[in-house]
This record gives structure tokens, C-alpha cells and sequence, in this order.
């Protein structure tokens, strides 16, 4: 492989990277006292990490290669130069700086992955947290992470705001303690099918190609799903991102994804597309139950800096999420992990027991249950009362209800200000549509 400024090279799970470095002279060397030699120091205090090291020639004696295991850490500086014989003095014929051995996040979705908070908030480059961008370089993370200027790779976006991936990296990289990249191929406007070889894969190709570039990588983290919020393609969401999992295991063997429950929304204010909504968020709920791998985190409870898109500051929480979810789930490190509605039971025809992620103590404000509803033969009706429980939520309903009815909580696209809340303040993920059953019923599904 040739290296480049500011790379980012994926360790292996023992902590090293392996891999071989490659080069080429511009003219034969003179003779064979000659040889091209090459070693890796560490930046911050110049100590030779790898010594001196002769490479092998190829026949044409031009092209140069080298077998290197190089620790996880950086940043690095790699050095080749021409020696002859022993010779302390070496001519140098190449050096690449800033490189670094940790993990790589591959970042997809729509346009809140790609980044569009305008406004402003605290959310700096960092050395040691490296991007590759559409050009085809590797530099410093820095928003706009979509820059299509200079751009090889298709479906360019000219970003001009900030996105949570920046946040992620920063935060992985202070709590692991070695360098991140991101690799963005986030595309605004996008559907799940555009994503998926099993439909239409038309991004999911362009990513490839990317991939193909950077190398191997750790993971995936995933916001999507604004656009299959319609009739058409929200009901069938969770099977075809499923699909979508299981064709991209095929195609990279299998990478933990982290994903993002579906934020509000103030520009979708038609009632009749709450459903949808609602459909899509419970979707990304069950995902991250029943696809191995697949991790989800909240951002109801987020503000936006238009009708759709997510502030600044609003993204620095949703990296910050995400980070900590890694960190929990991926890494067995102290984290944040997000709180589930698991099932619902009725107590009696106006009280409910939800049953939520065990170990979570969940508190609604002065026990009010906004956002919360039953659906029944009857229709909607708003429940008025969260009482917390180990474990659960006793929810009171504003009229009896009958059996069989369905349970949603934040479902609309525009769900209410105040949200249900953990006690280390994580909000609890929206769901739609979980069926009011006996606990042996349920159990019996």
C-alpha cells in the first residue's frame, strides 16, 4: 500500500497493524551496495519505533516493498531513504507524516450524517482524529466533513454545516487513547434502498469504492430515514435494513453499526404522516434488538437549526451518544447505554405496565406521560399519568381501553418537548405499535 499524510491504518484486535509499504524510485539504484531502507518514528518525542530496515527490490530495481507491524498509537512519521553499505549518512526519498494505527468508522445516511447544523457550538479538529476526503485525501477532521470540491467519488455534497461524526471521533479517540478516522459517504436526500445491494445500491457502490481506497475499517454509524417516512417504504423499513445488514456482512464480513433512532421533525407536520414516523423510529428500535450488531441511540429530544435537520449543538450530543454507546457495546468500556420499551402489559382497562431495559430507573416530568398513547377499537387515547417502577413505567390512561390495543410512545414527527428520561438523563427511545399483551402471551410470541 502507498501512505499518505494524515492516514489512519484499521488495527487488527491484537493492536497492530500489518500491512505492506510500497514505493517506487525514480531511477534504478547504482549497484547492490546500495539499498532503499525505511523506519517508523513516533512524532511526539522522535523515538525510532522501527529501526532502520532494508526493503526487498523488485526486479526492475525501481519498485521498493516492506512487511511492517506497527502498534496501535501515533502519530508516526515513516521515513525511506537509499544507504549505501553501512553508510550513516542516507540520501531520504520519502517521508509521510501524521499517520496513525486505531480504528476507522465508515459514516452513511442522509443529510444529518452528511451535516447540516448551521448554528453554533464548541466542536473542534483534533490531531489524531483524520478524515478521508472526496478528493481522495486523508487530512484533520474538520467540518464540513461533505466537501465535494476536488471530489473523484460519486454523489458529491457540498456541505456547509456540521455533523455528528466529528463529535464521535473526538470523543473515541480521547476516551481510547489512539487515533480515529471517519471515512464520509453520507449522501443527503437518500433512501434505505440507495443504501442496500439487495435494492437499488446505487451509494452503497460509491461507498465501496471509498473503502476500497482506505482499507479495512471497524464499523458503520447510521442516520437514516427521514426520506422513507411515506406510505410506500416505512412499513416495510425494518425488513429491508435488515436486508441491507445482511448483504453488507456478505460484502465486508460483519462490522458492528451504531445508529440513530429518527429526530423530530417541524417541516412534516401533516397528521397523517405521524404514522410513518412512528413506523420508521420503531423500526430502528427493533433493529437494534433483533440484528446482532446493530446499535441504536436517541435524538427526540434534540433541537433542530431547521424543520429537519439538526442543530450544531444537537450534533455534538448525538456524536457524543454514539461514542458512548461504542465504548460500551463494542469496546466493554464504562459508556452510556440507550433505554428500551421491551414490551407492554395491561394491569387493568386504564393502567399499564411498560417494561423497560432492566437496570434503567426511567422518570417522566412530574409523572406526566407526554407523548405517550394507546390505540384501540376506539382509537387514540393519550395516557396522563408515568409512574416509575424497577425496571417499568405504571402508565394511567385517560379512558378504558379495550384489548386488543397497541402502545406508542414519541411516534409523531413532532413529538413533544418534554420526553421520558433515565436517570444519567438518556431519553428513552421511541416506539410504535407494541402490542398491549399478557406477559405469558407475550412470551408465547
Amino acid at each position: 500500500m502507498l501512505l499518505h499524510d494524515f492516514q489512519i491504518i484499521q488495527r487488527d484486535s491484537d493492536g497492530y497493524a500489518r500491512f505492506t509499504w510500497e514505493g517506487k524510485l525514480a531511477e534504478p539504484l547504482k549497484d547492490t551496495s546500495h539499498h532503499v531502507v525505511v523506519r517508523v518514528v513516533r512524532e511526539d518525542d522522535n523515538l525510532c519505533l522501527i529501526p532502520w530496515t532494508i526493503c526487498k527490490m523488485a526486479s526492475d530495481t525501481l519498485s521498493w516493498s516492506i512487511e511492517l507491524t506497527v502498534p496501535e498509537g501515533g502519530l508516526y512519521r515513516f521515513e525511506a531513504s537509499i544507504q549505501q553499505g553501512d553508510a550513516l549518512w542516507i540520501d531520504k526519498i520519502e517521508c509521510v507524516y501524521h499517520i496513525g494505527v486505531g480504528d476507522i468508522y465508515v459514516t452513511v445516511g442522509q443529510s444529518n450524517m452528511t451535516g447540516y447544523g448551521r448554528d453554533s457550538a464548541y466542536d473542534p479538529p483534533c490531531l489524531g482524529v483524520h478524515m478521508f476526503r472526496n478528493c481522495g485525501e486523508w487530512s484533520i477532521a474538520a467540518h464540513p466533513l461533505a466537501d465535494a470540491l476536488g471530489g473523484i467519488y460519486g454523489y458529491p455534497e457540498n456541505g456547509t454545516g456540521t455533523s455528528p461524526a466529528l463529535s464521535f471521533a473526538r470523543r473515541l479517540h480521547d476516551r481510547l487513547g489512539v487515533p480515529i478516522g471517519i471515512v464520509p459517504t453520507a449522501v443527503g436526500g437518500t433512501y434505505l434502498s440507495e443504501w442496500s445491494p439487495a435494492e437499488e445500491g446505487g451509494c452503497f457502490y460509491e461507498m465501496e469504492k471509498r473503502l476500497l481506497k482506505t482499507g479495512a475499517f471497524k464499523g458503520f454509524i447510521w442516520l437514516q430515514g427521514c426520506n422513507d417516512c411515506n406510505e410506500e417504504d416505512a412499513s416495510s423499513y425494518f425488513e429491508r435494513f435488515s436486508n441491507m445488514v445482511s448483504s453488507w456482512n456478505e460484502r465486508f464480513s460483519a462490522h458492528p453499526i451504531l445508529t440513530v433512532q429518527l429526530n423530530r421533525s417541524m417541516g412534516h407536520l401533516d397528521p397523517k404522516n405521524d404514522r410513518y414516523w412512528g413506523m420508521i423510529r420503531d423500526a430502528q428500535r427493533r433493529a437494534a434488538l433483533e440484528i446482532d450488531g446493530v446499535y441504536v441511540v436517541p435524538s427526540i429530544d434534540l433541537p433542530t437549526t431547521d424543520g429537519i435537520h439538526n442543530s450544531s449543538g444537537a450534533n455534538v450530543i448525538i456524536g457524543e451518544r454514539l461514542a458512548n454507546a461504542a465504548l460500551s457495546y463494542i469496546y466493554g468500556k464504562p459508556g452510556q447505554e440507550s433505554v428500551f420499551v421491551l414490551s407492554a402489559e395491561p394491569i387493568d382497562n386504564t393502567h399499564i405496565k411498560l417494561n423497560l431495559t432492566p437496570g434503567h430507573l426511567v422518570l417522566a416530568m412530574d409523572n406526566l406521560a407526554f407523548g405517550m398513547n394507546v390505540e384501540d377499537s376506539d382509537g387514540m387515547t393519550d395516557c396522563i399519568e408515568a409512574v416509575p417502577i424497577k425496571d417499568g413505567l405504571i402508565l394511567s390512561t385517560s379512558r378504558p381501553y379495550n384489548l386488543p390495543a397497541r402502545f406508542h410512545y414519541a411516534w409523531k414527527a413532532h413529538p413533544p418537548v418534554f420526553v421520558a428520561r433515565d436517570f444519567f438523563d438518556m431519553p428513552l427511545l421511541a416506539c410504535y405499535g407494541i402490542e398491549i399483551s399478557a406477559k405469558d402471551e407475550a412470551t408465547a410470541e
